[in-house]
């Protein structure tokens, strides 16, 4: 489980295999770790909201929030009313929205966000919105709020947030009653905000501001990526990664082993980093080992390396490999005659030489049927968008992501080393190894 102690016995293994194999650590400080912190959305208990003629109204007495507040200063709103907007994009002239009486769809199409569902807060124009006020007319429905409000926070990003030394969050979101919002703006500006809500214009400048002051210290919870190079003769970067994390144990102290999610992947690139650090003569080009943390809380860990510490520049990574859930014959195949199969996702999505590079390695090496039944970003199950390649794809950096697919065991306690195909994980392990090889020998990238 991502920050646990177990983790890190995994991660230290990891590191000593890795030393092992004289693979080279490639961060600033020479290890192999690259540390980061996550935030999880905890409600905010004593962050609070005042003017300059009203007290200070506390979270989570006053008011809610589904994350902890970002300290900022108020001078005007716009006014967002849904129902005006159905065949048009609101254009806000303030980065601040108050929105009245919002049904529970207009609320879930506004603040849900997960790696599968894109909110309304995370697209143009609303991501760029400091302040979201939803003043709730009716005080039981902020009750009713307030009681989803742990699990709804849980919601907006997938659990936690990835922090930085800037403020994670990105938006208030405040939820409060018409009583409240009326006590808490000066008499004259909330008169003005409902009397020009309802002419609907643009902009509604406050005569007296509204100060929101973060008072909140969450707690953090500290994990890693591990990474590795073998240096080649060029800065252009093959990156080959599976993720370490898994799920802990549920609420009995079971273990969820993961020994096809994704222990079937780590094992792989272990052995593909082993065998790649014996050749004896140098690579055209660099080939990174990634080890990704936090995957199963929302692909965190390859996020904090692509959108915020990339310890190789983007513009010099020419390919990148995943490898999740390898180890295993799926519903699909599993009555069939020839069960020598791999998914193939993404490797025609950003140039299709990637594609063309994975045939000819198939051919030399496994011999495997490449089904690329999951390919289509269409697909309902998404799986285009649930392993780690996804934060290099939305570089457009090329990626394919190899994945046997999905079986009764996925994401549960039975998912042990006894139902492992081992002649999978040894058959694309051999396709990678010949791609990589391809691929590091050849002198054009991309």
């Amino acid at each position: 489980m991502t920050g646990s102690r177990e983790e890190r016995i995994a991660a230290d293994f990891i590191v000593n295999q890795l030393a092992k194999f004289k693979i080279s650590p490639v961060t600033s400080d020479g290890s192999y770790i690259q540390n980061f912190s996550l935030i999880s959305p905890t409600l905010d208990t004593s962050s609070t909201i005042y003017s300059s003629n009203t007290q200070e109204y506390t979270a989570n007495r006053y008011f809610f929030s589904p994350s902890h507040l970002i300290t900022d200063t108020i001078t005007s709103f716009s006014l967002y009313i849904p129902e005006k907007h159905l065949s048009s994009t609101p254009k806000f002239q303030s980065p601040n929205i108050i929105l009245f009486s919002p049904t529970f769809l207009q609320i879930n199409s506004i603040l849900h966000q997960t790696r599968y569902h894109t909110s309304l807060l995370h697209s143009e124009p609303f991501n760029n919105i400091k302040n979201l006020f939803i003043v709730f007319t009716d005080s039981s429905h902020l009750q009713l709020w307030g009681k989803k409000i742990h699990s709804y926070a849980e919601r907006l990003s997938d659990d936690f947030y990835i922090y930085s030394n800037t403020d994670s969050v990105k938006h208030n979101i405040i939820f409060i009653s018409y009583q409240h919002a009326r006590r808490l703006f000066s008499s004259d500006d909330f008169t003005s905000i409902l009397t020009q809500y309802h002419s609907y214009p643009h902009l509604v400048t406050l005569t007296h501001p509204l100060y929101i002051q973060n008072k909140y210290r969450p707690h953090l919870l500290r994990t890693q990526n591990i990474l590795g190079l073998i240096k080649g003769t060029s800065d252009s970067t093959i990156i080959i990664g599976a993720h370490y994390d898994h799920l802990g144990t549920d609420a009995e102290g079971n273990s969820f082993n993961g020994a096809d999610d994704n222990a079937s992947g780590i094992s792989a690139l272990l052995a593909l980093a082993e065998s790649l650090s014996k050749q004896s003569k140098p690579f055209n080009k660099n080939i990174l080992f990634t080890f990704w943390s936090a995957e199963e809380l929302g692909l965190l860990g390859s996020a904090y390396f692509t959108d915020y510490q990339p310890i190789i520049p983007l513009n010099k990574i020419i390919t990148y490999i995943n490898l999740d859930m390898i180890g295993r014959i799926d519903t699909r195949y599993q009555k069939s005659e020839n069960a020598n199969y791999v998914y193939v996702i993404g490797s025609d999505k950003i140039t299709t030489r990637l594609d063309k590079e994975l045939n000819l390695a198939n051919t030399q090496s496994s011999n495997m049927i490449l089904d690329y039944f999951y390919n289509a970003e269409t697909h309902p199950m998404n799986i285009y968008r649930r392993s780690d390649q996804y934060n290099f794809l939305k570089h457009n950096i090329p990626t394919v992501f190899l994945f046997r697919g999905l079986h009764p065991d996925y994401h549960q306690i039975t998912d042990d080393f006894e139902k492992i195909n081992f002649d999978s994980i040894s058959n694309i392990s051999k396709l990678v190894y010949q791609l990589i090889i391809n691929l590091s020998t050849t002198v054009k990238a991309k």
